[in-house]
């Protein structure tokens, strides 16, 4: 006589069925975003998050369906919702780092405007881009020439300055000579009045 072979409940076959169908579709979804980066994908993403949560969702009813099955009928049953567990996390995990690349690509298209541009054959171009970059760097020249004339200036400026000064010094110190000249030229001319005064009185 044959063991007669162990059938799951229907609503354990329509978690699992709900499961695959929303596990490919978001497999199907994931793979169209991650090959077009450059696009606005926010509500495909937050599509694929519900439906994920969906997804978490059949993963624990099946686990609920499992349990009560004696040990030698479960065994089998709980490796499958397992792999299922597994194939969960790991499309959760690549959603995660095709999120952040499609997050780093418009954080990179806001910082330099749409750096690329669809030509006719399909392919990308960064002329934009090019273009912004040249324009940075022209203006970087433009004020590195702009320092270095300003600095040329100051340069100028400082060594006139100097100049300047030590001409002021030396006419500073001219005068102080003429000064002592003229004091010594007054103090002769004193004691000649003076003489002459005496000579006046000695004759008288």
């Amino acid at each position: 006589e044959k063991t007669p072979r162990f059938k799951m409940s229907d609503y354990f076959n329509t978690m699992e069925a709900e499961y695959t169908r929303l596990i490919g579709v978001v497999m199907q979804k994931l793979n169209k975003v991650n090959g077009a980066a450059n696009e606005n994908h926010d509500a495909v993403f937050e599509e694929m998050k519900r439906e994920l949560n969906d997804c978490e969702q059949c993963i624990k009813q099946m686990e609920i369906e499992v349990n009560p099955l004696p040990v030698n009928q479960r065994r089998g049953i709980q490796l499958k919702v397992r792999e299922y567990k597994q194939s969960y996390e790991d499309i959760k995990r690549s959603l995660r780092e095709v999120e952040e690349k499609v997050s780093l690509q418009k954080q990179r298209d806001n910082l330099f405007g749409k750096a690329a541009e669809k030509d006719t054959d399909g392919g990308s171009k960064f002329l934009q881009a090019d273009s912004l970059l040249a324009s940075q760097n022209r203006r970087l020249e433009e004020g590195k020439k702009t320092a270095y004339e300003s600095l040329g200036v100051a340069v100028n400026i400082n060594t006139n300055l100097k100049g300047q000064s030590d001409t002021m010094r030396r006419n500073i110190n001219r005068l102080d000579d003429v000064n002592e000249e003229l004091s010594w030229s007054n103090k002769l001319v004193d004691q000649m009045n003076r003489r002459i005064r005496q000579n006046k009185i000695l004759m008288w």
